[in-house]
């Protein structure tokens, strides 16, 4: 028997994005058992050694894809909240100035006029509006830093905006660097659930033509947790991919390919 045509790219992102990675992996690692363990009647049927090993290989690499997910979703979810917190830092300084300026102004003999700390545009949650805002407030503050100092425990106002302003800066660019490689890791992911996946399918055919008078053998290649896995997650959007085999089950589960039949779930 020919080897099995493999899919594109494309395809196996697609087969893998939906399916349910803790049930996929768990199937996959019984799968891959029973291959073995009738691997005299499967290579009778066309399934060979290179495909066995493929499998394996598959099943190692969506095994890491699964780790590494999680824990880039963990670091990018600890990026958003320290940014979160820089932003607030920002806020409290900034709000601590704002009561500061008017006292400082009234005896202050700095060229410095109240309209330099006006603020342009509402700052909400934008990390770039509040570090345009501090950036900007840098040289009135400067120049008004012996007038604050008595505010700001005797220490130069300006020293605390710079630093206020590194802070926020670093955390800006922590989370953008994990917003950049959230999509590598989920394609990562995507690809190696799909060319899981895609082995399974081929298994699942190859067990039907082997065993077809051995009905209790042909069950036993059944993807039954898989199907589970799609009841379960049926109307999810997909299952969020946890370190190993238990992650929550995604969205419902593909079981052909673009151009390929769907497999029927009877025995």
């Amino acid at each position: 028997m020919p080897a099995m045509p493999s899919s594109t790219p494309d395809i196996l992102l697609r087969k893998g994005r939906d399916v349910a990675r803790g049930a996929l992996l768990e199937e996959a690692k019984i799968a891959l058992g029973l291959a073995r363990m009738h691997a005299e009647a499967l290579a009778g049927a066309g399934w060979s050694t290179k495909q066995a090993k493929q499998l394996g290989a598959h099943l190692d690499a969506l095994s890491a894809a699964v780790g590494a997910h999680h824990e880039q979703r963990l670091m990018a979810r600890s990026a958003t909240e320290r940014e979160a917190e820089a932003r607030r830092v920002a806020m409290r300084f900034l709000k601590h100035l704002r009561n500061a300026v008017p006292l400082a102004l009234r005896t202050s003999t700095a060229k410095v006029k109240p309209e330099a700390f006006r603020v342009g545009v509402p700052l909400g949650r934008s990390t770039p509006r509040i570090a345009a805002h501090l950036t900007k407030l840098a040289g009135p503050v400067t120049k008004l830093d012996a007038d604050l100092a008595p505010y700001f425990g005797g220490k130069r106002a300006s020293d605390r905006l710079r630093e206020t302003l590194a802070l926020l800066s670093k955390r800006d660019v922590e989370q953008e660097v994990q917003r950049q490689a959230s999509p590598r890791e989920t394609e990562r992911l995507y690809r190696a659930a799909g060319e899981v996946l895609q082995d399974l399918e081929d298994l699942h055919r190859v067990a039907r033509i082997a065993f077809d008078e051995q009905p209790e053998i042909r069950r036993a290649f059944r993807k039954k947790k898989l199907a589970k896995g799609r009841r379960a997650g049926k109307g999810a959007q997909g299952g969020a991919a946890g370190a190993g085999a238990g992650a929550a089950a995604g969205a419902p589960l593909p079981t052909a390919g673009v151009g390929e039949p769907a497999i029927r779930s009877e025995s």
